[in-house]
């Protein structure tokens, strides 16, 4: 695929959907989503980061062989942001999350304030670590810029060049 760094999120999607030579509805059906809903995806580029959960996002990467990162433009915080590895990425989320907010002395509800989300969304995500899963993007990078954790491993997902 061409260099796509400038064109919306969306367009992304579709233009390597119609370089795959996939239909719409075979994109839905592998990502275990609704033609409606990935329809939605494809019409609106804020929809991907705002609306559809973690889980659904990885399954549309996967299936149209896009690296996640690259879909959102996001930079590698090892290689790219010159940021080291700290052992504590190689924890679970769940732990990583609680660990990073008791370190910043902040409650579960004052997390979730700052978030944007109830205490028990970080209560659960806590306890849970598959519940990101079912955060948007946006959310995600919300936690991962007020925790200070790699946006990449609040994902779960590794870089295509450095593998971290």
């Amino acid at each position: 695929m061409n260099d796509i760094q400038n064109i919306p999120i969306n367009e992304k999607i579709r233009l390597r959907r119609e370089e795959l030579d996939l239909s719409d509805t075979e994109v839905a059906r592998a990502s275990r989503l609704t033609i409606h809903s990935y329809g939605d995806i494809e019409s609106d580029a804020d929809e991907i980061r705002n609306i559809v959960p973690l889980y659904h996002v990885k399954k549309i990467s996967e299936v149209l062989r896009l690296p996640l990162l690259e879909l959102f433009g996001i930079p590698c915080a090892f290689c790219s942001g010159g940021i080291p590895h700290d052992d504590d990425y190689w924890l679970d989320r769940s732990t990583l999350v609680q660990k990073r907010r008791q370190e910043l002395g902040l409650t579960i509800d004052e997390l979730g304030k700052r978030v944007g989300y109830s205490g028990s969304e970080i209560k659960n995500i806590e306890t849970y670590t598959a519940h990101l899963e079912s955060w948007v993007i946006d959310g995600i990078m919300e936690l991962s810029a007020i925790l200070h954790i790699p946006t990449q491993v609040l994902l779960d997902v590794r870089c295509q060049r450095c593998g971290l």
